[in-house]
């Protein structure tokens, strides 16, 4: 098959959408399939190359406190979109967050392929929310008429779609390549028996909780736990985490920085237990499979998403979002508990191969070969 997977966001800022994109198409090569990645340009040094093909400019925004990408091809893009889809001739098109404006909107309009795409969203729970909830459902009526195929990457992104009569919503976790993530990886910052290391690895914004990962920290410190913290990542609440830090004389805290793609098996081998509290927007986890499949146990907040992933072992991996004291306990339980953290971690090796690429591909090729037949 001939297969455009388009993407809304910057390909070079890490992402758990931008992570699924790249390991699919490879796994899709790898299979013997033609694809090509459509994204926006972020930069005017981005060139297109014979796996990317860079369409109109994005722009980053703020909404709900956390990043957005908005895209839109105008001007000469125009005619290249044409010609694009045109000399790409292909028999699939992949939308990723296809309500994301305008690029894969635009896409869908000019397409004469198979139309599948797949829903990442899981708004919060607060006002915002569920008003954002409700034009979701609007949207995905009239955008579910236009798409062969639907996919969520869990339960929670699908909760807001209305389904179409006879058209299935397919529940398929993200295609991601764990080949490299193992927990014989040598470890990028050295590891002491003496000295229980939580890891953070992420964006550095309000939705990712790492405020309430301080104030859980800063408990495990106030109680004399040998414990430290490192944070690796990037974003617009970088200065507000630094200041929190000094005002709570946290000593035990290193921050890396943004860690380079091919750094991040050893940033999750630098540490005993890993740690994501997002307090909402999280449809699936990644970055937690990253992380147990890395040999490491996690604790993360019972957003929606990391609860589908981590339900069975909910009373030893899971905190209530933005609940310091709640994160803490959960943090402690296994800080002082070297034979649980080694358990957890045997059991996350197992449970992440469920999520490798290898074991998925079949799935995601069987619904566009549904696609193309719904087409017909």
């Amino acid at each position: 098959m001939r297969i455009a997977i388009v993407c809304p966001y910057d390909l070079d800022t890490p992402g758990g959408v931008q992570t699924h994109i790249l390991d699919l198409s490879k796994e899709l090569k790898n299979t013997g399939h033609q694809v090509k990645i459509i994204a926006p340009r972020c930069n005017e040094v981005q060139e297109d190359n014979e796996d990317v093909i860079f369409l109109g400019k994005s722009r980053k925004i703020e909404f709900n406190k956390t990043i957005f990408d908005i895209s839109l091809v105008y001007g000469k893009d125009r005619k290249k979109l044409s010609a694009v889809l045109r000399e790409g001739n292909f028999d699939i098109i992949h939308y990723h967050t296809i309500w994301t404006p305008f690029l894969p909107m635009q896409i869908l309009l000019a397409s004469n392929a198979a139309n599948v795409a797949t829903f990442h969203d899981t708004p919060p729970d607060n006002i915002t929310g569920i008003l954002t909830k409700i034009v979701f459902r609007i949207l995905g009526f009239f955008l579910l008429r236009h798409l062969d195929s639907a996919i969520a990457v869990s339960e929670a992104p699908a909760e807001h779609l209305v389904k179409k009569p006879g058209h299935k919503i397919h529940i398929l976790p993200p295609c991601t390549d764990l080949t490299a993530f193992s927990p014989d990886i040598k470890p990028l910052i050295a590891r002491s028996d003496q000295v229980v290391t939580i890891l953070f690895l992420g964006r550095f914004e309000h939705r990712k909780g790492i405020d309430i990962l301080i104030q859980a920290f800063g408990k495990l410190m106030d109680r004399q736990h040998n414990v430290r913290l490192l944070l690796a990542g990037s974003g617009n609440e970088a200065l507000n985490i630094d200041k929190s830090i000094k005002s709570m004389g946290l000593s035990g805290v290193i921050t890396l920085g943004q860690i380079e793609e091919a750094d991040k098996p050893a940033c999750y081998t630098s540490c005993d237990i890993f740690c994501s509290p997002a307090l909402y927007g999280e449809s699936f986890g990644i970055v937690l499979v990253e992380a147990m499949a890395s040999g490491r146990p996690v604790v993360a907040a019972a957003n929606k998403g990391y609860s589908s992933l981590l339900q069975s072992k909910a009373d030893l991996c899971l905190a209530k979002p933005g609940n310091a004291e709640d994160l803490y306990q959960k943090l402690s339980s296994l800080v002082v508990n070297r034979n649980l953290r080694e358990e957890l971690g045997q059991w996350g090796v197992e449970e992440a191969k469920k999520y490798q690429c290898n074991n998925l591909i079949n799935q995601y090729i069987d619904i566009y070969q549904g696609a193309l037949d719904f087409k017909r």
